[in-house]
Formats: structure tokens, C-alpha cells, sequence
């Protein structure tokens, strides 16, 4: 009727392991979606701030599309973020442009450091902007 002590530890010991066993996977999976969740978030926040250091760089009236580019690119390499695409319309910007468009395409991959996210297939993000000068 009574057990023995060693086999009562026995036994806890086993469904600590069987405990552990269904608990980690889950705290693991909430704990790496978190830091998936907050690089997403830096690599928004970053995307959405070049855009609009490109936008600030467009108005100065010597811009040209290279440092337009150049003053987006100076702030994603900031942030470690790789890989995007950068379209300045027009091609030329002189002044008598009264327009200027900026659009940036950056793909979240496991180059921008979103591992989990590539399993759900290729996303990416776009902004664009229009600048009145």
C-alpha cells in the first residue's frame, strides 16, 4: 500500500522531465515569435525613417537622385537592413521638378534577420512617398 520513498522520487523526477518536455517547446515558440515580432517592427519603423530622410533630402534645392539614395541607404545600413530596393521618380531631378516620388521595397528575409518569417513564404514591405518641392 505504501511506497517507498525512492520509488515516490522516482516517479516525480519522470513527470518533471514529461512536464518540461510539453512546456518548453511552447515558451520557446511565444519567446522567438516575441523577437520575430520586435525585429519586424525595427525593420518597419527603419523602412518608414528613410523614407522620410529621402523625402527631407529631396526638397533641399542641389538634390540629386543619388543622394537621395545615398542619404536613404546612409540610415538602413543603420539598422542592418539588407537587400531593399530604392526607385527615385524622376530619374533626374532638376529645379524645375515640382514632384518627387520615393519608393522602397524591402523583403523580410533571413538577410534582415526574420528567420521564422521566411517559413511563411516571402513578404515584403513598400512604402512610398511624394515630396512637393
Amino acid at each position: 500500500m505504501f511506497e517507498s520513498p525512492q520509488l515516490s522520487r522516482r516517479r516525480r523526477r519522470g513527470a518533471t522531465a514529461v512536464e518540461f518536455a510539453l512546456v518548453c517547446p511552447i515558451v520557446l515558440s511565444i519567446m522567438f515569435g516575441m523577437i520575430e515580432i520586435s525585429r519586424m517592427s525595427t525593420i518597419i519603423d527603419s523602412a518608414r525613417t528613410s523614407v522620410i530622410s529621402g523625402a527631407r533630402e529631396a526638397r533641399v534645392a542641389n538634390a540629386t537622385k543619388a543622394s537621395v539614395i545615398d542619404e536613404m541607404e546612409e540610415m538602413l545600413d543603420l539598422f542592418g537592413i539588407r537587400d531593399h530596393q530604392i526607385q527615385v521618380t524622376p530619374s533626374v531631378i532638376t529645379p524645375s521638378v515640382t514632384d518627387v516620388t520615393i519608393d522602397i521595397d524591402v523583403p523580410f528575409n533571413a538577410s534582415n534577420g526574420l528567420y521564422l518569417v521566411t517559413l511563411a513564404g516571402s513578404k515584403n514591405l513598400k512604402f512610398s512617398v511624394s515630396v512637393n518641392r
